[in-house]
């Protein structure tokens, strides 16, 4: 599944969880998320996705803790989905995930390029997650190839994206940039 559906994915947990939660069982949402134990990786990220996506900031903010020990591309689509979050303490909790992911697994942000893209509307991740955090990954000269590879690959959203980081990151290419949008 794209990473970027995992949006539509967040929204239907946390509005199902609402509504078909009773009173009794809301009041143990603060209860600590168990640390994921086992060695499937898919699994892990599955079992911390679906807690990031909890209508309880508690869970979402844990599974974030957690998340960090296990950076994968779902964990950091969880990561930069929380980015965005209406929790200041989860929010928070996401962009120093991201940041950690990012340091030690730098190449996932590439694969994550749609979702950044569709997170770009959102004000809360307008305001940190994007201008202290990935903008300057993207525009990192550490990325230059996989930002020239990405540049025709993806939704246009996307391969906007890629041509800002390309003009603001390496203005002495703005001829080649020019000549590979045309071509």
């Amino acid at each position: 599944m794209p990473t970027h559906h995992l949006l539509l994915v967040d929204a239907t947990c946390r509005t199902y969880r609402v509504k078909h939660h009773s009173l009794q069982s809301r009041m143990a949402l603060t209860a600590p998320l168990r640390r994921p134990d086992g060695t499937n990786a898919t699994e892990i990220a599955a079992y911390l996705y679906f807690f990031g996506c909890h209508s309880s900031g508690y869970f979402r903010q844990q599974a974030l803790r957690f998340a960090a020990d296990h950076p994968s591309r779902t964990t950091l689509a969880l990561a930069l989905i929380r980015c965005a979050d209406w929790v200041h303490e989860v929010r928070s909790e996401a962009e120093n995930v991201l940041r950690a992911m990012l340091a030690s697994m730098p190449d996932l942000l590439f694969d994550q390029l749609e979702l950044v893209a569709r997170l770009l509307q959102h004000e809360r991740f307008m305001a940190h997650a994007w201008p202290d955090i990935l903008a300057p990954a993207l525009r990192s000269p550490r990325h230059a190839d996989a930002r020239w590879g990405a540049l025709h690959s993806g939704s246009s959203r996307q391969r906007m994206l890629i041509v800002d980081a390309i003009a603001a990151s390496e203005p002495d290419n703005i001829d080649r940039l020019i000549l590979s949008c045309l071509g």
